[in-house]
C-alpha cells in the first residue's frame, strides 16, 4: 500500500429549523475521483463545536491521490452532494485534535480501472493491439514444429 497523508474533511452546516438539535455524527461517502467512479470511501464525521443552529462537523479522509472528490453527505436522514478537491486545500487550524476524530476507510482504488472518457477509437485501437500481440504469440508457436517437420 502506498503512504497517503490524511486529509481533515471539515463541514459546517446549520439546522433546518429555529432550535432544531444537530446530529452527534455523520458520514460522507466518496464516490468519484476526479470524475470517475471510484471504491466508495466512508469518512465518518463527528460535531466537533455546534453554536445555536450551526455545527461544525469533521472526520480523517486517506485520499487515493490530489484530486477532486464526489460523492454523498449524510446527517441521519438527509442527504446531500459534496465534491472537495484536495489540490485546492489550504492548511487552516486544526478543528479538533486528530486523535479524537473518526477515521474513514483507507483502502486503495482497483488496481486497473478503464477510465470513463476513453474515446471508442481508443478502445478499438487498444482491442486491435491485443488481438495482435495474441495473433503473433500463436504464430511463433507454430514456427518452431513447421521447422522440424
Amino acid at each position: 500500500m502506498v503512504e497517503r497523508k490524511p486529509v481533515t474533511v471539515v463541514v459546517s452546516t446549520h439546522g433546518a429549523a429555529e432550535g432544531a438539535q444537530l446530529p452527534a455524527n455523520g458520514v460522507v461517502v466518496v464516490m468519484r475521483t476526479d470524475g470517475d467512479r471510484t471504491k466508495c470511501l466512508e469518512v465518518p464525521l463527528r460535531l466537533v463545536s455546534s453554536d445555536g443552529d450551526r455545527g461544525l462537523y469533521a472526520g480523517i479522509f486517506y485520499p487515493f491521490r490530489a484530486a477532486a472528490y464526489d460523492g454523498k453527505l449524510s446527517f441521519g436522514d438527509e442527504v446531500y452532494d459534496i465534491n472537495f478537491d484536495v489540490k485546492r486545500l489550504v492548511a487552516s487550524s486544526p478543528v479538533a485534535p486528530v486523535a479524537s476524530l473518526p477515521v474513514g476507510t483507507t483502502e486503495e482504488p482497483d488496481a486497473f480501472t478503464l477510465p470513463t472518457d476513453v474515446g471508442p477509437v481508443a478502445l478499438l485501437g487498444l482491442a486491435v493491439a491485443f488481438w495482435s500481440v495474441i495473433g503473433l504469440v500463436m504464430l511463433r508457436r507454430r514456427s518452431p514444429r513447421a521447422a522440424i517437420a
